[in-house]
């Protein structure tokens, strides 16, 4: 999952302590919202030292007797999303169950897996649709131009049918008229 960004919020009003923050998970295949506690990223943290040859880097300081304010709450979000931001960056770090487990991500190297096959896949038709697609364009402007040429011909043949056609009218008027005139003449 190396195409994991984490960001860090601070709750958007007073809470009851302990406060959470907004843990934002993205990928291009998919987001996710978290809720954790200040005392769920030392319990990462801690597992993280012991788990990885890794230096973690160092949580906001803990202040248990420290007054609840927007500022303090958002100078913490700032720190722990520094601390995750880096722990995120550290390929140790990023590939251990820990990390995974606190931001859920147990099964999202299958579901990416499944998803990117998925893409692919999608991909790979629309490909084929769009080759299929130019292939019955390419055949049909064929038969239009056939068709074209075709209807000239034809337009030709009949041009040159009609021309015969009033040839052979202008002879037959022409035999009637000598036919009527020796009729008149011999009686």
């Amino acid at each position: 999952l190396d195409d994991i960004t984490v960001s860090v919020l601070p709750p958007g009003s007073p809470v009851i302590k302990p406060p959470h923050f907004r843990v934002r998970v993205e990928h291009p295949l998919f987001a996710l919202d978290l809720e954790r506690r200040y005392s769920q990223f030392v319990t990462l943290a801690d597992r993280l030292a012991e788990t990885t040859d890794v230096t973690v880097p160092a949580l906001p300081p803990k202040h248990p007797f420290s007054p609840q304010t927007d500022e303090f709450l958002e100078a913490r979000a700032r720190g722990l999303n520094s601390f995750l931001a880096v722990a995120v960056s550290l390929g140790a770090v990023r590939s251990s169950k820990a990390l995974r487990s606190f931001l859920e991500l147990q099964g999202a190297d299958a579901v990416v897996a499944r998803l990117s096959g998925d893409v692919h896949a999608a991909k790979t038709a629309a490909e084929v649709a769009e080759r299929v697609a130019e292939d019955a364009t390419r055949s049909a402007n064929k038969e239009i131009s056939l068709l074209r040429a075709s209807l000239v011909e034809a337009e030709e043949r009949c041009a040159r049918v009609q021309g015969e056609l009033d040839i052979v009218r202008s002879q037959a008027d022409s035999a009637v008229r000598a036919a009527e005139q020796r009729a008149r003449e011999a009686g």
